[in-house]
């Protein structure tokens, strides 16, 4: 699964549940790592898929790694829209990932996933 078949699959829930990725969500940015300010995204780095944020000061908080599939969830999260992705739900390994995995640098997730 690719950053587009994400992307339409979230984009998909969405409209199915009269939402949609304008708005609020029309600078999500699918498959790709941008620094810049106020930015929420998804990117796959070593075979792993992880969301980021970035905040006003563009302080970065990177989440992860998932699979494609939980990927997809932990967008939803992130969207405040998990009631809509169900079917992709966490199971307890990967929300206590979502929870704890928290990462500032592309440096530091590749010493992670080094281990």
């Amino acid at each position: 699964m690719n950053a587009e078949d994400i992307k339409r699959i979230i984009e998909s829930g969405l409209l199915e549940n009269g939402q949609n990725l304008n708005g609020e969500f029309s600078g999500f940015v699918f498959g790709e790592y941008k620094r810049v300010p106020n930015t929420q995204g998804t990117f796959q780095f070593m075979d792993k898929w992880f969301i980021y944020e970035t905040d006003e000061k563009n302080l970065l908080d990177i989440n992860g790694p998932f699979t494609a599939e939980e990927d997809i969830y932990a967008i939803a999260t992130l969207m405040h829209a998990s009631q809509y992705f169900e079917k992709y739900k966490f199971g307890e390994e990967t929300f206590n990932i979502f929870i704890d995995n928290h990462f500032s640098s592309l440096e530091e997730i590749e010493h992670y996933l080094s281990k």
